[in-house]
């Protein structure tokens, strides 16, 4: 679901005001789509803000917010043609996910084609071992 920012303030029950300022200080944890008054945030974002807004009520520095906030959330900034984009931990996790299924698939795929060659070389191996024996047979019939 993607809500404005005003939107997440009301949810977290934070002035307006005082939302931006948390989310200017720690945008490396805001994942928005959208440009100026068409951004739109996850629903993370509302409990994101609580917790930021709960580390300043009970009195922490902006450095033990961060600590917390990276904790639960993590961050990862990826660079991008001159400009950083931020991550959070389940957005990494799911690009991962998705890159082992397309591997498990590829993988798959291929064992199925080295399975029908193992399949056709044994029953040519089986065909000659018969042959084989066939004309064995017929060797020991004719002394």
């Amino acid at each position: 679901m993607n809500i404005t920012f005003k939107e997440i303030c009301k949810l977290a029950n934070v002035k307006e005001s005082t939302g931006r300022f948390y989310r200017d200080r720690f945008e490396e944890h805001f994942i928005a789509k959208g440009e100026g008054r068409n951004r739109r945030y996850s629903q993370e974002a509302v409990g994101l803000l609580m917790l930021i807004s709960e580390g300043y009520t009970k009195g922490l520095e902006y450095e033990q917010v961060r600590e917390s906030l990276e904790q639960r959330y993590g961050v990862l900034v990826v660079q991008e043609e001159n400009h950083s984009v931020a991550t959070t931990q389940l957005e990494v996790i799911e690009a991962i996910r998705s890159v082992f299924q397309q591997e498990i698939t590829r993988l798959e795929d291929k064992i199925d084609v080295m399975g029908e060659r193992h399949d056709k070389l044994l029953m040519e191996s089986i065909r000659l071992i018969q042959e084989k024996k066939k004309w064995k047979w017929k060797w020991k019939w004719w002394k």
